[in-house]
C-alpha cells in the first residue's frame, strides 16, 4: 500500500531544507553586492574628493614622486601634506588604507608606509581600473602591516578607482580599503533573521500541509480497503457469472456490427449446435444457415439493430452433423460510450422438442376435428355454465340449429323447459361430484342416452 503520510514527510523535509539554503544562499549574495555596489559607489565619491585635492595641490609633485628609495620620499614636506589632507578626508569614515599607483602599478604612495613601492603590476583589480574601469572585491585583511594589531581579520572591501588627469586621461590608480566587518556581520544576523522567518513560516505550512495530507492518507486508505473488498466482491461475481455462463444449457452470444461471433458459452455451442467456440467465433451467423434462412435472419438482423432488439425469434441452425436444430433467439444491441453501435447480444434456446410436439399436437388436433366432425353421434363442448364452446354437426341437427348458431350460446335455450331445467340439473351434479354421468329421457317419440365427462383441470 502506497504510504502518502511517510513519504510526503521525507519529500517535504528535503524541500523545505534545499528551498531554504538557496534562498538564504541567493539573498546572502544579493545582499553583499548590494553592499558592494554601496562601497564602491562611496570610494568612487572618495576618490574624486581625493583627487580634486591632490591635482589642485600636489598634482605635478605626485607625477614626478621617484619610488626607488620610498623612505627618502615619505620625508618629503609634500608628502607628509598629502598625508595630512587624506587624514582629514577620511576622518570618521570606514577606510583603513588608501593607496596611490602609477601607470606601472607601483604604489607611489601609502598611508602605510610599508606599502610604499610593493608592485601590483598583475592586479586584476589595478588593470580594470587602469583601463578606466571601476572595480571592487571584499577581501581578509591580515597581513603584518602597522595596522595588523588592530585591524587584524577584519572583512574589508578593495576598491581600485582610476586616477584621472584634468583632460580626463587615467594617470594614476586610487586603492581604498575599507572596513565592512561590521555591515557583513549584520548581514549574516539580518540573514539569520530571514532563515527564522522562512522556517517558522515554511513550518507552519509543513503542519498545515501535514494534517490536510494525513486527512487525505487516512481517505485513500479507506478508499484502498474499499477499492479491494469492491475488487474481491467483483472477481467472486464475475466467477459465479462466468460458471452461470459455462454451464448454462441456452446459448450466450455476442456478435459484432457485421453479424460476426466474438462470444458464444461452451457447454451451450457443443450441446445444441456441437461446435468449440474457436470454431464459431470470427465467423458470421449465415455460415451456420441455409441461403434461404440467412437471407431472412439478415433482414431481422438489421430491423433488430435499427429497434434495439427482439423477443423470441425463431430460426433454423445447422449444426456441425450436418443436422438443423430450431432456435428461439433474444437479442439487444450493445452500444459504447457515444451510442456507436458496437454489435448485439443475447441468449438462444433449443426449442426442437417443443417443435415437435406443436406438430404431434398439430396432427391430433387435425385428427380430432376429423374424428369430430364424422361422428354420428352428437357430441358437445360446455364450460360449466353449459355454454357451447364446441358442437358437431350431428349435435346441432339434434337439437335443429346450426353449429355457427349455437356456439357461444347456452345449451339448454336450445331444449324444452323441462328437459333443459333436469339436464341442468344434472350438469351440477356432475360438477360437483366431478364423476362422469349417463342418463336417458324420452321426449317426441324418441329416447336419448347422454353420456357426460368431467373435464378436470391438473
Amino acid at each position: 500500500m502506497f504510504r502518502l503520510l511517510r513519504y510526503f514527510s521525507l519529500a517535504s523535509a528535503d524541500t523545505v531544507i534545499i528551498v531554504i539554503a538557496v534562498l538564504m544562499i541567493f539573498f546572502h549574495h544579493l545582499t553583499v553586492e548590494d553592499l558592494i555596489n554601496v562601497g564602491e559607489r562611496q570610494n568612487e565619491f572618495l576618490t574624486r574628493l581625493i583627487g580634486n585635492d591632490i591635482r589642485s595641490h600636489f598634482g605635478p609633485y605626485l607625477y614626478s614622486i621617484n619610488v626607488e628609495d620610498g623612505k627618502t620620499v615619505l620625508t618629503d614636506t609634500r608628502t607628509r601634506e598629502i598625508s595630512k589632507n587624506l587624514s582629514l578626508l577620511i576622518k570618521g569614515l570606514p577606510v583603513l588604507r588608501v593607496n596611490i599607483l602609477n601607470l606601472k602599478g607601483l604604489i607611489i604612495y601609502s598611508t602605510e608606509r610599508g606599502k610604499i613601492g610593493i608592485g601590483k603590476r598583475s592586479d586584476a583589480g589595478f588593470i580594470a581600473a587602469r583601463e578606466g574601469r571601476a572595480f571592487s572585491r571584499i577581501a581578509l585583511l591580515n597581513d603584518g602591516g602597522d595596522r595588523a594589531q588592530s585591524a587584524e581579520n577584519l572583512d574589508i572591501l578593495s576598491s581600485y578607482l582610476p586616477f584621472r588627469s584634468d583632460d580626463g586621461n587615467v594617470v594614476g590608480v586610487f586603492e581604498i580599503d575599507s572596513d565592512i566587518t561590521s555591515l557583513l556581520t549584520d548581514i549574516d544576523e539580518h540573514v539569520l533573521h530571514v532563515f527564522l522567518a522562512l522556517l517558522v513560516a515554511l513550518g507552519v505550512l509543513y503542519v498545515v500541509l501535514y494534517q490536510v495530507v494525513r486527512r487525505a492518507d487516512k481517505t485513500i486508505k479507506s478508499q484502498q480497503i474499499a477499492l479491494q473488498s469492491s475488487e474481491s466482491e467483483f472477481r467472486d461475481s464475475e466467477r459465479k457469472y462466468r460458471n452461470l455462463v459455462e454451464t448454462s444449457h441456452d446459448l450466450i452470444w455476442s456478435v459484432d456490427s457485421e453479424g460476426k461471433f466474438t462470444f458464444v458459452n461452451r457447454n451451450a455451442a457443443m450441446h445444441i449446435l456441437g461446435y468449440e467456440p474457436d470454431e464459431m467465433i470470427g465467423r458470421s451467423l449465415t455460415y451456420f444457415k441455409t441461403p434461404e434462412q440467412a437471407e431472412k435472419d439478415l433482414k431481422t438482423f438489421a430491423r433488430i439493430k435499427e429497434t434495439g432488439g427482439a423477443s423470441h425469434y425463431e430460426t433454423r441452425y445447422r449444426k456441425k452433423d450436418g443436422s438443423f436444430v430450431a432456435m428461439s433467439f433474444n437479442a439487444v444491441v450493445v452500444k459504447d460510450s457515444k451510442g456507436n453501435l458496437m454489435g448485439t447480444m443475447g441468449t438462444a434456446q433449443d426449442i426442437s422438442q417443443r417443435k415437435r410436439a406443436e406438430e404431434r399436437l398439430s396432427r391430433s388436433e387435425e385428427t380430432k376435428r376429423a374424428l369430430f366432425a364424422a361422428a354420428t353421434d352428437s357430441i358437445f363442448l360446455l364450460d360449466r355454465a353449459g355454454t357451447v364452446l364446441e358442437v358437431n354437426e350431428a349435435g346441432a341437427r339434434t337439437l335443429e340449429a346450426n353449429v355457427g348458431d349455437m356456439v357461444g350460446r347456452n345449451i339448454f335455450e336450445f331444449m324444452p323447459p323441462e328437459v333443459g331445467d333436469r339436464r341442468r340439473g344434472k350438469l351440477l351434479a356432475m360438477l360437483e361430484s366431478k364423476e362422469p354421468v349417463v342418463d336417458e329421457d324420452g321426449r317426441d317419440g324418441s329416447w336419448f342416452e347422454t353420456h357426460a365427462q368431467p373435464i378436470l383441470d391438473a
